[in-house]
């Protein structure tokens, strides 16, 4: 079912639907069923009720609900709001002033790699559930504002190379805590904290800053730069529990 030039308003009915907004500030709901909602361009509001959704925006500031069911929200240009609402759903951020709520369940949410001419900042909030947030796109223009929420989240740094500023509002340290996992680090039964020199914990104030360099201690390239900043957290604390440079390396 497809909208036109105006301002559409588009219903599934209770199967797998497929609506397209095209131009225009439209309203789609999917209601039951596993639906795919395009907004199209527009400042549009995309439903997907009950069911697995798949919702994208293209053009415009939308809100993407995802509603109940393992839902899929891609953000594209403008400054959108992601709602995964209740279930395991993924959420990817696009090129604006986005926030995007993983709501109930175990969400994956994705910070995206556009790029943007200005600054912009993304919030997230990870809502209840173990959630896993993808950070690392190196955009130097991005600050990403995190809030982990509920449950033991891990967040994981895909590559040594970041940009952008990552804040954790909310870390919690500890067994059952959450998990920082940094990809690029060696993994295995050594310490990169330790001589390696590939991680390092620096307090600032009340707040500790999360550093890697790429090559280690034994290399002359890369230096240690950051990878995100721990509100509130002390360094000892986050050192003794918490952190994860690749599979298989425990701190222990």
């Amino acid at each position: 079912m497809s909208g036109g030039a105006l301002d559409d308003r588009l219903a599934g009915l209770g199967g797998n639907d497929m609506l397209l907004g095209l131009a225009g500030n439209d309203y789609l709901d999917g209601g039951t069923g596993s639906d795919t909602l395009w907004g199209g361009t527009g400042n549009d509001l995309l439903s997907g009720g009950a069911g697995a959704d798949q919702l994208l925006d293209e053009e415009g500031s939308d809100t993407l609900g995802g509603g109940s069911g393992n839902d899929g929200l891609i953000g594209q240009s403008g400054d959108n709001l992601l709602d995964g609402g209740e279930g395991d759903d993924y959420l990817i951020d696009g090129a604006g002033n986005d926030t995007l709520d993983g709501g109930a369940g175990d969400d994956q949410i994705d910070t995206g790699s556009q790029q943007s001419p200005s600054l912009r900042t993304v919030q997230i909030l990870g809502g209840s559930g173990n959630d896993i947030i993808f950070l690392g796109d190196n955009v130097a223009t991005k600050r990403v504002e995190i809030s982990g929420g509920s449950g033991s989240d891990i967040f994981r740094f895909d590559s040594g190379q970041h940009a952008e500023t990552n804040v954790i509002n909310d870390f919690q340290a500890g067994i059952g805590g959450d998990r920082l996992h940094v990809y690029g680090a060696p993994s295995g039964p050594g310490h990169p904290f330790g001589a390696a020199g590939y991680l390092r914990l620096l307090q600032s104030g009340s707040h500790t800053l999360l550093q890697f360099d790429e090559d280690g201690a034994a290399g002359q390239v890369a230096q240690f730069h950051m990878l995100a900043i721990l509100h509130g957290i002390a360094a000892t604390v986050s050192d003794d529990q918490g952190l994860q440079p690749g599979p298989g390396w425990r701190p222990h």
